[in-house]
């Protein structure tokens, strides 16, 4: 992590959106500005847009 942009976004995701909400904790805790936890996971991200996923384009 020493050579990383700690002012740069990151969004962090899993499947329902549990465990990256702990993975974005343990980020903001190291040092990074901008992290942000995608509510849901991809489960969530793939009912919203499924046409999207499917095709690949997101």
């Amino acid at each position: 992590m020493r050579d990383n942009d700690f002012d740069t976004a990151v969004m962090v995701m899993c499947y329902h959106g549990n465990s990256s909400k702990g993975a974005a904790q343990y980020l903001l805790q190291q040092g990074f500005d901008k992290v942000y936890s995608v509510d849901g996971g991809f489960d969530a991200w793939h009912r919203h847009f499924p046409a999207e996923v499917a095709r690949g384009t997101f």
